[in-house]
């Protein structure tokens, strides 16, 4: 049953989901026993990750988590609708591969921000916030070189210029 204000898995759901992943780790465990892997390190491998999957199962459950992703997925609708804007404004200077660039700008937030491209719905408060921040950098940097009409394929230079300067502070 889902949970109706933000369409999220139910905490039993979780649960069974974390199972399942525990149930993998152990089939796996055993294959790398049968490699003759070392059992200990596999061991506190699988109690780490076991451990890892709890903390997170309990982190979505709070309320900060699920009003960070409803408030990423808000920003990720900004990013693209800024986006579309610079497809039409680089098609019209002669781009061939404009709709590329909802690829290329997102895998350019997901990595910046430590993020995996499938797994939002996974990412801790910390890491949705700093894509939240990576994506209004895009934003910004998109919105003013359109404005300025820098010509469009300076434009994802400048984006990741800027969101590798604020990931160095």
């Amino acid at each position: 049953m889902k949970e109706e204000k933000y369409g999220l898995p139910s905490i039993a759901e979780e649960i069974e989901i974390i199972c399942r992943d525990i149930e993998k780790i152990d089939f796996l465990l055993e294959t790398f026993l049968g490699y003759g892997e070392n059992p200990t390190k596999i061991l506190i491998l699988r109690d780490y990750v076991t451990y890892q999957m709890r903390q997170l199962l309990l982190e979505k459950q709070t309320p900060l988590w699920q009003d960070t992703r409803e408030e990423s997925k808000v920003n990720r609708l900004m990013e693209t609708d800024e986006i579309k804007r610079l497809v039409e404004y680089a098609k019209s200077q002669g781009s061939k591969n404009a709709d590329k660039y909802y690829i290329n700008f997102s895998r350019l937030a997901n990595k910046a921000a430590g993020v995996n491209s499938k797994a939002r719905d996974t990412a801790n408060t910390s890491c949705l916030n700093n894509l939240a921040l990576t994506e209004n950098i895009i934003i910004s940097v998109i919105r003013e070189g359109i404005h300025r009409k820098i010509p469009y394929k300076s434009l994802y230079q400048n984006c990741k210029r800027k969101v590798n300067i604020f990931f160095e502070v």
